[in-house]
């Protein structure tokens, strides 16, 4: 996985925002609370409230959201959760934000969005928690190891700039101490949708904008026991950051990706109820050209059909989603089977860029690219915040060429990209530096 790398953790420590009550008082005095979702006044229904002394009392919050507690003597920690709808409000668009927080992209990030990512419970952000929200959304689990929703204090400051490198996220418990019986304390909780790093829970309407993303691939005869390999094309679209969808298999059984614009080394997925659950998360953000092919889907028929019979878009489980930009937006995505060679004749089918050689490399590696005429191309290396290393540019003759990229090139060491680009063709690879 692409956080198994120290480098790519963020291993700081935080504690939880929780309440603490010390009533000294000889009689019960009765705490008032509320839970509400993030920001709304949307009362959180059936958040599991806990008052913990040396015994615990629960009870469950009403439809508004409300919950009380008669506490008689005693020092309480008042916390809440839920397991209930684990999936509820997490897609792709939290996996992005997952990745640019981890990486730094962000100057600052709302202190609720970091605690959300903490889906194993163990009080820190590292790639465990975005294996385990992947495996949810592809149904490869069924729940976190920690709850699906916990209550979080309203009293604590989730807003300020924070050194997102530096700055351990640690809130101080706020403890309210109660002495005069006649007194009440009304405590109030954001209800925390863990996964939900975006903070989406509780809203309404998702904002999508244009335009839509076209995903397209050529209809085709598939003979019974054989096998196809369906290249997967794409519509114009700038500063792509990820992809989502459902897509149902009929009576075709995926064999195996291959890599096309989009490595296959950053899509996720998993076949689940014969569907094709599919994620990708890129990083840098990538632009698509009109009728570039993304990745392709190596497919075997159990009975002879065609493409169209079989492939088609489905809502389930996965919305059909693309997200652009770094302040993350919403596009609906189209799927499309056309005829045969209907396909837009600026298809460049003869140019191919290859996986570098060797990789990972130490010293020196070579980069190799196909072309069926002559091209003017560059080809640009750069790391993984986009900042360019070296820009190399030539004219390709027809057939195989090559660029050997040695330790003089680039000095930096870890996960790099290249990226050729003619007139007509954009394909982008990720290589290691040792």
């Amino acid at each position: 996985d692409q956080f198994a790398d120290n480098d790519d953790c963020d291993y700081n420590n935080y504690g939880y925002e929780d309440i603490i009550i010390n009533i000294a008082s000889d009689y019960p005095v009765n705490i008032f609370g509320k839970i509400n979702y993030n920001d709304s006044d949307k009362g959180f229904t059936g958040m599991m409230m806990k008052a913990d002394d040396e015994e615990s009392m629960t009870i469950d919050t009403s439809k508004e959201g409300d919950f009380v507690f008669g506490l008689p003597s005693g020092k309480y920690i008042i916390t809440g959760n839920s397991e209930e709808n684990y999936r509820e409000d997490i897609s792709t668009i939290d996996l992005i934000l997952f990745k640019n927080y981890q990486r730094g992209v962000y100057s600052s990030f709302d202190l609720r969005g970091v605690w959300a990512m903490d889906v194993d419970k163990y009080d820190l952000v590292s790639g465990s928690d975005y294996i385990q929200i992947v495996g949810l959304l592809l149904h490869k689990i069924d729940k976190f190891n920690n709850y699906s929703w916990i209550a979080i204090s309203k009293k604590y400051d989730y807003y300020g700039q924070f050194d997102l490198k530096k700055e351990l996220f640690k809130a101080s418990r706020d403890t309210v101490i109660i002495e005069d019986e006649n007194s009440t304390e009304n405590v109030e909780f954001y209800a925390l949708k863990m996964g939900d790093v975006d903070l989406s829970s509780g809203k309404d309407t998702i904002i999508k904008y244009k335009p839509d993303l076209q995903l397209w691939v050529e209809d085709a005869d598939i003979d019974k026991d054989s096998s196809i390999v369906v290249p997967v094309h794409s519509s114009n679209m700038d500063d792509v950051a990820g992809i989502q969808f459902s897509l149902d298999l009929g009576s075709l059984e995926l064999e195996a990706f291959e890599s096309g614009l989009i490595d296959s080394d950053d899509i996720h997925y998993n076949v689940f109820d014969n569907k094709l659950l599919f994620i990708w998360t890129g990083f840098p953000n990538i632009k698509f050209n009109e009728n570039d092919v993304l990745f392709s889907l190596k497919l075997k028929a159990d009975s002879t059909s065609t493409i169209k019979d079989n492939l088609k878009l489905s809502g389930k489980y996965l919305s059909p989603e693309v997200y652009t930009g770094l302040i993350v937006k919403i596009h609906d995505l189209i799927f499309t089977v056309k005829k045969a060679n209907s396909t837009n004749e600026n298809i460049d089918r003869g140019f191919v860029l290859y996986q570098n050689k060797p990789n990972p490399f130490k010293n020196i590696t070579e980069i190799g690219f196909k072309t069926d005429k002559v091209a003017g191309y560059s080809l640009t290396l750069y790391d993984l915040t986009g900042r360019i290393l070296k820009k190399f540019s030539g004219t390709a003759k027809p057939g195989y060429n090559s660029i050997k990229i040695n330790t003089s090139d680039i000095s930096y060491s870890g996960v790099l990209f290249y990226k050729i680009k003619t007139a007509d063709y954009m394909s982008v690879k990720k290589m290691i530096k040792l």
